[in-house]
């Protein structure tokens, strides 16, 4: 997939297991302390290459697809995997909408078996007796991607007081368990967000998804969520400008065999590079480490 912002999510999907390892605080993007661009490694090269074969097994139109496109090919039966949001086994159960009711699985993204080592920069084998992969299961990484970081409520500091109590009572209902259960079960953007949500699959059923298949679903989502070594997508200011302005159009001309993969680091090395100097590496910096709960 091509289309927008949504190609860099797919990227990462790939390559994060080659890039984080230690767990969400470890970051997949920038290195902590001098927010050097972690795509100069084997790791990253890897993910490029394998994306890029992906193609071989894609449909004709693939560079040219967004998420709309994608998901029709699955809910018409015409392709047997894709990476997607939640919003996927919502519309497989509707039956005006999908062909392949209860016969759609949802898994957690896959992981690797190896990672970039930071002290030699190089693809090193995860090894249980080695402990070197603390969250590997079966000796293979497995780092999902939170790729757009949810949605939030937000309140105007400058609004009146009052305004501002209405609005966050607002929320507070409509984030509370019985109101919020039926939104997430009808909602076909909305996924769940609440540990009742996990508990409570009934709210599913009762929208029309199968109870096997709201299990599937549900299940998929906590174990991405649960795992310590989630990514979390970048959180510091301008973070459009490295993916959406930068590394989607370098994707693109490397999807369509005009960069080769040594030209896409250089040129993602430069740009990221530049853009962090031009608003400031340690405004930045810090702003990447506080994303994380760490000290700046």
């Amino acid at each position: 997939m091509a289309k927008g912002e949504q190609l860099t999510s797919f990227f990462y999907a790939v390559a994060g297991p080659y890039l984080q390892f230690e767990g969400t605080e470890q970051g997949a993007f920038l290195t902590l302390n001098e927010l050097e661009p972690r795509v100069d490694n084997p790791g990253f090269r890897r993910a490029l290459e394998l994306y890029k074969e992906t193609l071989l097994y894609s449909p004709p139109e693939e560079l040219s697809n967004g998420f709309a496109e994608t998901r029709r090919l699955m809910l018409d039966g015409r392709c047997t995997l894709t990476v997607d949001t939640g919003v996927l086994a919502k519309l497989a159960s509707d039956p005006d909408q999908s062909t392949v009711q209860d016969n759609l699985n949802a898994i957690a993204l896959p992981g690797a078996t190896e990672f970039v080592d930071p002290a030699t920069e190089q693809l090193t084998a995860c090894d249980e007796e080695l402990e070197n992969c603390p969250f590997a299961v079966d000796e293979i990484n497995y780092a999902p991607f939170s790729a757009e970081g949810g949605w939030v409520g937000s309140l105007n500091t400058a609004a009146d007081e009052n305004a501002q109590q209405a609005v966050y009572d607002f929320f507070v209902y409509m984030s509370a368990p019985a109101q919020s259960a039926v939104d997430v079960a009808t909602l076909p953007n909305l996924n769940p967000y609440r540990i009742s949500h996990y508990l409570n699959r009934q709210p599913l059923v009762d929208a029309g998804m199968s109870a096997p298949s709201s299990a599937n679903y549900l299940n998929a989502i906590e174990e991405t969520l649960a795992n310590p070594n989630m990514i979390l997508n970048v959180r510091i200011p301008q973070h459009q400008r490295y993916h959406q302005e930068s590394l989607t159009p370098i994707l693109n001309e490397y999807l369509s065999d005009s960069l080769t993969t040594d030209e896409v680091v250089t040129a993602l090395l430069a740009q990221w590079q530049a853009i962090t100097d031009e608003i400031g590496r340690e405004e930045q910096k810090s702003a990447y480490r506080l994303a994380f709960g760490l000290n700046p």
